[in-house]
C-alpha cells in the first residue's frame, strides 16, 4: 500500500536520510531487528583485540564517541518509533 501525503513525502525521506552514507538492512519484526543488531554488534566486536574485548576505552576523548554514539542510538529509537507509529496508522 502506498500512503498518500504528508506520510508518503515523510516515508521516503526517512529512508533517503537512512540510505545515504549508511549500510543498512531491513526487517519486519522486532525479533528479527533485535537479532540482525545482536548479529553485527557481535561481529564488529570479533575484530577488537582481546585487551578492549573488557571494556570500552574512555581515554583520550573516547569518552565523547560513546556519548555521540548512544546519542545516536536514542535518536535512532525514536525515530523508528515514530515510523512504527506512521505504519500503524496506514495498515
Amino acid at each position: 500500500m502506498i500512503e498518500d501525503e504528508p506520510g508518503r513525502s515523510r516515508v521516503l525521506d526517512f529512508k533517503k536520510k537512512v540510505g545515504s552514507g549508511t549500510v543498512r538492512d531491513t526487517f519486519t519484526t522486532c525479533e528479527e531487528l533485535a537479532y540482525k543488531v545482536a548479529a553485527s554488534l557481535g561481529r564488529y566486536l570479533s575484530t577488537l583485540k582481546p585487551d578492549r574485548r573488557a571494556g570500552p576505552d574512555l581515554t583520550d576523548g573516547n569518552v565523547e564517541f560513546f556519548e555521540k554514539l548512544l546519542s545516536e542510538i536514542v535518536h535512532l529509537r525514536l525515530e523508528l518509533q515514530g515510523q512504527k507509529d506512521l505504519l500503524m496508522l496506514i495498515t
